[in-house]
Parts: structure tokens; C-alpha cells; sequence
């Protein structure tokens, strides 16, 4: 028996769509953080899509655009609007919103479109640019277009793809296959990333099938309004409501959705009818031009899909995405919850025997260094690129005017990094005595010394090994982001990332995927230390004139970068 109706079901966000519509079935999901796009085989049976093309029939009319974009023979197909209080017109609405868990009153009337030889549909999105002409009249009663719901109703003989161009993946027609796709990103905005082809039929003829959701209810006429409020279908049958309904409330607590047969047409439900004929061979999917293997993007699209499975996962242990503050931790718990997990913690009272936290204000560390030659990384603030370009902003000072610089010039021009250490050998020798090993995790390394004012700051990268931060004056804010966002964070040259500040709305408009990406932020304060695991993304600015080190001799492996694929 079914229960009963829960009340704005079908109020859902795009996130709940996508879940179920993931729970569903026979669901494949093209795996890109860039689009929810799903597709189903076998969602009408052949004789259900012929029943359709005869209905169209007769009511053809030149397809049009929401705005005049100045490109001749941009749609070249025919329209006819389907009279959704046709019973099997209804019956396929119902279909619709039992897979999807729409509202129907949010729905837009059902399209179809026929493509004869020759005619297409150029590069578009479904939904309306903001800043077109048309945009306040096509949307400012209804909202902007969210989710769209396309099956071919036949097979042309030859052409008629439907070309993705920004995920360069396209998908050949086979009768009765449906496309769904989210029209918006997860923030709400129009996602560029819709944009698809309706490529030229070569030979023969595509009929496709177009319903189109809104973010507000569409001006049904009064009856058909009123026949849906009441949880009817279009035709004022018995709707499939209550089921969808009941299927969502299932969904919510964690249950697959129900199966129900409709009963109410001659269109059953999705998943009966699914199991009750013979699969069809499965739609046809290209890369490129029609690839006969999976190319090197869509292998890496796959990649990433596995990468988005993982944060997806580790969200479910830690929605609040926090790193853990912890006291004590011994070496063995360490290895196992943290180290081999790949998993960032803030350990505090490991240096709570360091003179050096009481110490080392800049007055002392002159007096105790003294005028020793030290490089450092200077002019970095008149060049974008100072990090990729290291070796050009090398500098030499004496080490007690190299404090006078940086504590009377607060920003990020000057700074002594770990890049550095090498060539100051032995220069912090006189500092030994005010440090301790931090034996339970390390060698015993004295450590890479970062010594700079107020205001230094590390861009965006990932390191080849696993570091121990340990904060020994000031404090510095850091962003963490886990290995599975580098799909969205333009890794283009080595370690580094196009999006130098993730923080920066400027550069995230440049980079609009990155706005997406999970985050772990924190201060780190003196006398702490981070395990920053290998492949974390990270940025650093000092909040304060800061004296930190990085370790990075571990008891255990730590030498992975020697494997890792140059540019």
C-alpha cells in the first residue's frame, strides 16, 4: 500500500535530483565534475516512440531561438508542441516525473523536433544567457531553465549526434534512449558547460522528444493547473503523485526508491517496462570524432569521476571539514589514522620543550645569528610567477639585515623559504640548541627553515612528499584541498595550479570550476605542527612576522616524488 502524500516532494534541489536520478536503475552517469548528465537506454519501447511521431505529425512548425544571435541557419529544425492532455502524451510526462521527482508543475510543455537531411542546431545551451535580449520576457515569471529531459525516438541512418563540445563527447541517436541534464552548476548559475551540438543529419530523419524544467511554476491554463495541484496527470487521470512522492520520502532516509507500476496509461513506469522487453543494444557514445577507443580526456574524465567518488565518501566521516587539533598522538596512531591514510592533523605539545617558543623574536635571532650570509627570495611582489620562477629571485644578505628588511617591510616581497635551504647550509647552526627532535615522527633533521613578515605568501601547489609543519613564532592561515580537487583546480604546469588564490574572486571568475572544490581551512599557531599529506593542495599567508620549519624525514617511506610524471 502506498503511503501517503508528503507535502513539497517535488520542491527538490538539483542535488536531490541528480541523487536520484543516480538511484534509478539502468543509470549512466557521464563522469565529469563539470555536468550532471545522465542517460538511460530502453526508457520507451520502440512501438511507445513510433505512437509519438504519429502525434507530432501534422503540427510541424520552424523551430526558433530565444535570441538572435547573428549566425545564419543557426536552427534549421521543425517544432511541433505536443497537447499534453493527449493520453499518451501524459503518460509520458508521468514517466518523467516519476524518474526525475519533478514537480510537473514546473515543467514547460513537451517539444518535438524533427531533423530532416541537412538541418541542425549549432552549439547552444538550453538555457536563456542573462544578458540576452529576451531573457526578463522568457524568464522573469517562470525562472531560468534547470533540468532537460531529451529522448530520440528513432535511429536517422546516418548523423544527427548529439555533440557535448565543451566535454567533447558526443551521443549517437538510438530509439527510445533519454538524455538528462542539469542546466545549472551546484551554485545555481547557468552551467557553460551544457552547451551541445544537434549535428547535421546525413541521411534519413531524427525525431526527438524536449521537456524543459523551470525554477518557477509555468502558466498552465486553469484546468490543466488545478488537475496537477490535486496530484492528477495532464489528461486528469490518476497520476502516478503519490508514488513520486512516496518514492522521495524513501530517498530521504536513505532507502532505494520504489518501483511502483503506474497502472494509469498505456505508458507503465520506467523500471517495469525496462524489465519487461529485451535490452537494446546501448547507446552509442563518442569522443572526439567518433573514437574507436576511449581518448587520453575521456581516460582522465574517469580518473577524476573516481577522484570525486573519494571526497564524495570522505565527506560522509567529515561533513564539517575539519582537521582534527589533537594532544599526544604516539607514533603508531599516527601511521595508521594518519600517515598511510593520507589524512591532515594538527598535533599540539610535541614542542612544548622548545626555548625557541619563548625566544626568538626578531631582536634575538639577529643577535644569536648575527651577520651570517643567508639567500633568500626577494622581489617577489613586482612578479606574478615568483614561484615558478624561483631561481630568478634569489638574493644574498647578511642574516641580521635580512631581519631589519622584512620587520620594517611587511608583504610578500621578501621571504627566506625552504627553496633556499640548501644554499644556507649551516648558516642557523647557532639556533640548534633552542630546538628539540620531534623523535616521535622524525629522523632528526634540524628542518627547512621559512623565516618572512607579515603578509608572506605561498600560492596554490601540492608537495611530493608528506611535510610536518611546525609554527615556532607568529601564525600563518592555511587553505588544505584534498588530492581528489585537482580535477577542478587547473594543474597546468608541475605542481602548481592556474589559480594561484582560491580564496580570490577575482582569479575564481577566471577559474570557475575551482569554486567548487572542497576546502579545509585553519590557523596554524606557534608551537603546533600540521601533516600536510602528499598530493594536499596548499596555500600559506603569515598572519604575523613568522619562523616556521618543514620536515620532511619521516620513519617511514616518503621518497614517492622520484616516480612522479614530469612536464
Amino acid at each position: 500500500m502506498l503511503a501517503e502524500p508528503v507535502a513539497n516532494t517535488f520542491r527538490t534541489s538539483a542535488v536531490d535530483i541528480a541523487r536520484r536520478l543516480r538511484m534509478q536503475p539502468g543509470a549512466q552517469e557521464f563522469p565529469s565534475p563539470e555536468i550532471e548528465l545522465f542517460m538511460f537506454a530502453n526508457f520507451l519501447s520502440a512501438d511507445e516512440c513510433a505512437r509519438l511521431i504519429d502525434i507530432m505529425e501534422g503540427g510541424w512548425r520552424p523551430s526558433t531561438i530565444a535570441d538572435d544571435l547573428g549566425i545564419a541557419n543557426f536552427r534549421t529544425s521543425e517544432t511541433s508542441h505536443m497537447d499534453a492532455t493527449n493520453p499518451h502524451v501524459a503518460a509520458f510526462e508521468d514517466k518523467i516525473i516519476m524518474l526525475t521527482g519533478l514537480d510537473p508543475i514546473l515543467g514547460e510543455p513537451l517539444q518535438g523536433q524533427r531533423y530532416n537531411v541537412g538541418q541542425e542546431f549549432k552549439a547552444h545551451t538550453d538555457y536563456f544567457e542573462p544578458n540576452g535580449a529576451d531573457f526578463q520576457r522568457l524568464c522573469a515569471k517562470t525562472g531560468q531553465r534547470t533540468w532537460t529531459l531529451m529522448i530520440y525516438l528513432n535511429e536517422p541512418e546516418a548523423g544527427g549526434v548529439t555533440y557535448f563540445t565543451k566535454l567533447g563527447m558526443g551521443v549517437t541517436p538510438v530509439t527510445g534512449t533519454l538524455l538528462a541534464w542539469n542546466n545549472q552548476t551546484r551554485l545555481g548559475r547557468p552551467n557553460g558547460s551544457t552547451i551541445h551540438h544537434g549535428m547535421p543529419v546525413e541521411k534519413g530523419s531524427k525525431y526527438i522528444l524536449t521537456k524543459w524544467f523551470r525554477e518557477k511554476p509555468w502558466p498552465w491554463r486553469d484546468e490543466i493547473a488545478e488537475r496537477l495541484a490535486a496530484g492528477r496527470r495532464f489528461d486528469g487521470s490518476p497520476s502516478s503523485r503519490i508514488a513520486a512522492d512516496a518514492a522521495a520520502a524513501a530517498m530521504a532516509k536513505g532507502a532505494a526508491p520504489a518501483r511502483v507500476d503506474t497502472k494509469a496509461g498505456p505508458v507503465r513506469n520506467a523500471t517495469a517496462a525496462a524489465r519487461a522487453r529485451p535490452a537494446a543494444p546501448p547507446p552509442r557514445i563518442t569522443t572526439g570524432a567518433a573514437a574507436a577507443q576511449p581518448s587520453a580526456e575521456t581516460a582522465l574524465r574517469r580518473r577524476d569521476w573516481t577522484f570525486a567518488v573519494q571526497q564524495a565518501l570522505a565527506d560522509l566521516a567529515n561533513p564539517a571539514r575539519d582537521v582534527p587539533r589533537l594532544e599526544k598522538v604516539d607514533a603508531a596512531s599516527f601511521l595508521q589514522h594518519f600517515y598511510s591514510a593520507s589524512r591532515p592533523v594538527i598535533l599540539r605539545g610535541e614542542m612544548e620543550d622548545w626555548p625557541a617558543l619563548k625566544l626568538w623574536t626578531p631582536a634575538y635571532l639577529k643577535a644569536k645569528v648575527g651577520p651570517v650570509p643567508v639567500e633568500y627570495q626577494g622581489g617577489r611582489s613586482g612578479n606574478a610567477g615568483y614561484e615558478l620562477q624561483k631561481d630568478k629571485h634569489k638574493n644574498k644578505l647578511a642574516f641580521d639585515d635580512f631581519i631589519d628588511l622584512i620587520t620594517l617591510n611587511p608583504g610578500n616581497d621578501a621571504y627566506l623559504t625552504a627553496n633556499n635551504s640548501e644554499a644556507n647550509g649551516n648558516a642557523f647552526a647557532a639556533l640548534a640548541d633552542d630546538v628539540r627532535p620531534i623523535s616521535n615522527f622524525l629522523r632528526g633533521s634540524f628542518g627547512m627553515p621559512w623565516i618572512g613578515p607579515m603578509g608572506t605568501f605561498t600560492p596554490l601547489h601540492f608537495d611530493l612528499t608528506n611535510n610536518l609543519v611546525a609554527q615556532v613564532v607568529g601564525s600563518k592561515w592555511i587553505v588544505l584541498l584534498p588530492p581528489s580537487e585537482t580535477r577542478l583546480l587547473y594543474n597546468e604546469r608541475h605542481v602548481f595550479s592556474a589559480v594561484h588564490d582560491v580564496m580570490d574572486e577575482d582569479i575564481l571568475e577566471k577559474f570557475p570550476l575551482a569554486r567548487d572544490a572542497v576546502t579545509y581551512e585553519l590557523e596554524l599557531e606557534a608551537g603546533e605542527l600540521l601533516f600536510i599529506p602528499i598530493g594536499w593542495w596548499h596555500q600559506v599567508t603569515a598572519l604575523d612576522f613568522s619562523f616556521t620549519f618543514t620536515f620532511t624525514d619521516f620513519h617511514w617511506k616518503n621518497d614517492f616524488g622520484t616516480t612522479f610524471p614530469r612536464d
